[in-house]
């Protein structure tokens, strides 16, 4: 991973509301994107186009967060100090210190303190996230599954 300039958290990509996206966020976004598209000697193998398309899908990607942790905000939407502890807990695990986390953090051009303000933003969005599946899903009874699998039985059959 190499290190994203962190001038870039200046360079205005986007506006939602009050909120910014910026080109840091964006160029961070896309060094996660990138990793499964990336040889053995770290070189990521994407046509132009295909980077472009994927340059575009972290865009969206970040612009839907933002409009997801908007919304948790506008609802009250809160994370609590031990939701919070133990999700940093967790992010931290596989690091062999706090010096060494924040270290793979100056590498990636954050401070401890951006990361956690990032993490409670995720928290928040991701509550928000689950609220909306929640109130999408619709409980299925015994008879309509079978009468669903019956109907659909020859889509089911072979290897899973």
């Amino acid at each position: 991973m190499s290190k994203i300039d962190p001038k870039l958290k200046n360079v205005v990509i986007a506006r939602i509301n009050d909120a910014v996206i910026s080109e840091f966020d964006v160029a961070s976004g896309l060094e996660r994107a990138y990793d499964p598209h990336r040889d053995t000697k770290g070189k990521v193998r994407l046509l132009p186009d295909e980077q472009i398309a994927l340059r575009q899908t972290v865009i969206d990607r970040l612009i839907t967060r933002e409009l997801l942790f908007q919304e948790g905000k506008s609802r009250g939407i809160t994370i609590s100090d031990e939701e919070f502890a133990t999700a940093l807990q967790v992010s931290m695990q596989g690091y062999q210190s706090e010096e060494h986390f924040a270290a793979v953090l100056d590498l990636q051009g954050q401070t401890p303190d951006d990361f956690k303000q990032q993490l409670r933003h995720d928290l928040i969005t991701n509550k928000v996230a689950a609220s909306v599946v929640e109130g999408r899903r619709k409980d299925i009874s015994t008879e309509d599954a079978r009468a669903y699998y019956n109907k659909n039985k020859a889509a089911m059959q072979g290897p899973e």
